[in-house]
């Protein structure tokens, strides 16, 4: 993954939770705020996890 995509996921993640937080805040159904946070921190974790694998690669 290059750089500018991490930047990319990192910021539509970012972007995803803060939005399910402002739809819990507002008291929307847990139904309608839990996918978008979910997805967000998965988005997140993938920079994350692919961050601590860019020093693994081979060949």
């Amino acid at each position: 993954m290059t750089k500018s995509v991490k930047i990319v996921i990192l910021i539509i993640g970012s972007l995803t939770i803060l939005v399910g937080i402002y739809s819990a805040y507002t008291g929307s159904e847990f139904s309608t705020y839990f996918p978008s946070i979910f997805l967000g921190m998965a988005l997140l974790g993938t920079v994350y996890f692919s961050l601590g694998n860019d020093g693994n690669k081979q060949g």
